[in-house]
């Protein structure tokens, strides 16, 4: 059974920049989940790893971690309190 993942997004209220979000979708979109985050991207770009992405963004950093092609992590760093 396929997964299919998307990871980031273009907001097109910051002239189609990268945004930190997930699109999943299982059984050809009968089952779904998208989850957004409001950070607002400016200058910053994603560094991209061999299954790793990173944004940097004022004091986060979010992190997308594709574990296997079913699964993914995704983890809020907080750089201050």
């Amino acid at each position: 059974m396929r997964t299919d993942i998307k990871v980031g997004g273009k907001d097109e209220n910051t002239g189609g920049k990268f945004t930190p979000n997930i699109n999943m979708q299982k059984w050809n979109g009968e089952c779904w989940l998208n989850i957004n985050h409001p950070d607002i991207v400016s200058g910053q770009k994603p560094d991209f790893t061999p299954n790793k992405i990173e944004l940097i963004l004022n004091d986060k950093i979010h992190r997308y971690k594709i574990l296997d092609r079913s699964r993914i992590e995704y983890e809020i760093d907080f750089l201050q309190k």
